[in-house]
């Protein structure tokens, strides 16, 4: 589960990178917008695991959170990946970005359009 000191590990690894990287010259208006859908994105996805942890029998399957993640531990990580996603596209080369990006808005469509697939009923977890 993520806990409080994972979150800390987690922000100061991303944070550590930013000295080193001098990509950031390159951020253009699309990024931004491209960035903006993504958080869009993770919020749509933070409110519907949000609400799915409140109902009873279901659970998550996302190794990170645990089967029963309490609302907390729910808006910690996706705080933290939000963050963490917005800093690792802005400290990327240009072309990397734009597949990262890419690679990020299509794990969270898949995600906010398949819940099934991050939730299921706990009678049918063996």
């Amino acid at each position: 589960m993520l806990s409080l000191r994972h979150t800390i590990l987690s922000l100061l690894l991303t944070l550590s990178l930013a000295p080193k990287a001098a990509a950031h010259d390159d951020w253009t208006r699309m990024d931004t917008v491209y960035e903006s859908v993504i958080v869009a994105s993770d919020i749509i996805d933070w409110h519907q695991t949000r609400t799915l942890i409140a109902r009873p029998g279901m659970w998550e399957n996302n190794p990170i959170l645990g089967h029963h993640p309490t609302s907390s531990q729910v808006d910690r990580y996706f705080a933290v990946s939000i963050i963490n996603n917005v800093a690792i596209a802005y400290l990327l080369p240009k072309d990397l970005r734009h597949a990262y990006q890419a690679m990020s808005f299509s794990l969270e469509v898949y995600h906010v359009t398949s819940p099934r697939t991050t939730f299921g009923a706990e009678r049918s977890r063996a």
